[in-house]
């Protein structure tokens, strides 16, 4: 009986509704940084450089990452474990650089560029 009422109690908390929280207005979030995490796979297309207007970067990070992973597939099927590893860490880090990259890239887009920033100094 007492873990009956426990899951229940546990099922109240997981389902229950917040009012307060769906009376306010919600705020539209935009997380185009993270369309670079499903460039993990054999598309390797880094989507969120391209919602961000860096067509460039996509495509040099798609090309070293295409790279890596024929680098990747060729140490597999050769059984070189030392290529094969350091071949997976290259394009680890590149998914990783694509991915950060696109979160700072979307959080600077508002940035004013043309601001003077050296005006403080001066007075």
């Amino acid at each position: 009986m007492i873990i009956k009422l426990f899951f229940i109690i546990i099922f109240n908390f997981i389902f229950a509704i917040n009012v307060a929280e769906s009376d306010t207005t919600k705020k539209i979030i935009n997380h185009d940084w993270k369309l670079n995490v499903f460039s993990i796979g054999k598309g390797m297309i880094p989507i969120g450089q391209f919602e961000n207007n860096k067509p460039f970067k996509a495509f040099a990070l798609m090309s070293m990452k295409f790279y890596w992973l024929k680098e990747f597939q060729l140490a597999k099927d050769m059984s070189n474990i030392s290529d094969r590893n350091r071949s997976f860490w290259w394009l680890l880090m590149l998914n990783l650089y694509g991915i950060i990259d696109s979160y700072v890239d979307y959080h600077l887009k508002d940035f004013p560029e043309n601001e003077d920033l050296k005006k403080d100094k001066k007075e």
